[in-house]
């Protein structure tokens, strides 16, 4: 890299598609396909979000990429979630119409639940599991195997 006068930021950015030769380029887009669909990936961004402290050192962690990342992070999550919101956004709306008594005491939410929760079309998979992880902690979850949090994620 230093014979080409690139430093690793330029390096990442010409391969991630920030340059139209390095786009088109048939062995760089096969490594960046490689790199894309690796098992190592998750790994390697974890590290950057958080990089590992050595056993002797008395400094704290490296902060890495974890304000980048996290600020990314949601960025991406907010954008999922709003994808699969607006496919069901008819199914949850509620003309005025139907604002009587008798149509909002017929209400299932258990019906709802089956709704949000569900894989594929109708469904908002992404958004029910970022509910679950808001509202039980590991520890909860493998304490709790009987529990169903269905119930709370809907009215929290």
């Amino acid at each position: 890299m230093n014979g080409l006068r690139l430093d690793l930021p330029l390096f990442l950015n010409l391969l991630s598609w920030g340059d139209t030769d390095c786009t088109t380029h048939p062995k760089i887009h096969y490594a960046r396909t490689a790199l894309m669909v690796s098992k190592e990936l998750p790994s390697i961004i974890a590290r950057w979000h958080q990089p590992p402290c050595s056993r002797t050192s008395t400094h704290h962690r490296a902060r890495g990429g974890q304000i980048t990342l996290e600020r990314f992070a949601f960025t991406c999550v907010g954008t999922v979630i709003e994808k699969e919101l607006d496919v069901i956004k008819d199914v949850l709306a509620c003309p005025k119409e139907d604002l009587s008594m008798e149509d909002l005491t017929s209400l299932f939410i258990e019906d709802l639940i089956l709704k949000l929760s569900a894989l594929g079309f109708g469904g908002t998979p992404k958004f029910w599991s970022v509910l679950l992880r808001l509202t039980r902690t590991e520890r909860q979850k493998a304490r709790n195997t009987e529990k169903n949090p269905d119930l709370v994620r809907c009215f929290k």
